[in-house]
């Protein structure tokens, strides 16, 4: 994924990593110190959970069909010691114990070997295996430069957040001309 800016030399666009640590953070936001909570954390819906991941890739340049196919999943699938295509998560385990198979398949003509393929199906997998999290919080003007994309540690003892990692989703300016993020965590990263 990529964020898209608007500044004043034109779109500049950013790659977002999804793997990011608490510690590569680029701002700290405390709510109560330096932040306030100003609304309720919403859940995505359980229908936008995968546990399954078909990715397609490295298409025939004359027919445009996929050649390649990596497909990431439980480690309990029955086919997963005899299709070489099938990559066992613990993400995907845990997550199709608890919500059943959801699978989805993705095609990408940017990608033409095995381990770009198998890593950017483990990220997913790892992303998408449980519902996210989401909140926004008004910040003070230090917090002007943050973009969409930015990976931010978020402290939020009402919510039992604690140092953990969250991407920031959107930035907006409110009625009182505050700095308003809408932060969206992943279950499964930031908090390692």
């Amino acid at each position: 994924p990529v964020s898209v800016s608007w500044g004043a030399g034109g779109l500049s666009m950013r790659s977002i990593v999804l793997d990011q640590r608490p510690d590569a953070a680029v701002y700290a936001i405390e709510v109560g110190r330096n932040a306030e909570r100003v609304t309720p954390i919403r859940y995505s819906p359980s229908s936008a959970v995968v546990n399954r991941l078909t990715i397609e890739y490295a298409p025939n340049a004359a027919t445009g069909a996929y050649t390649q196919s990596v497909t990431v999943t439980s480690s309990t699938d029955p086919d997963i010691t005899t299709d070489s295509t099938l990559r066992p998560s613990p993400w995907a385990t845990a997550s199709q114990a608890v919500f059943g198979v959801r699978a989805q398949t993705v095609q990408t003509s940017w990608v033409y070997d095995s381990a770009t393929a198998e890593a950017m199906a483990l990220s997913m997998v790892r992303r998408m295996h449980a519902p996210s999290m989401m909140a926004a919080v008004r910040v003070g003007g230090e917090f002007g430069g943050a973009r969409p994309g930015d990976w931010v540690r978020v402290t939020d003892s009402g919510v039992s957040w604690l140092d953990v990692g969250a991407f920031v989703e959107s930035v907006s300016i409110d009625e009182g001309d505050s700095i308003v993020l809408g932060l969206r965590r992943y279950p499964a990263l930031g908090n390692r």
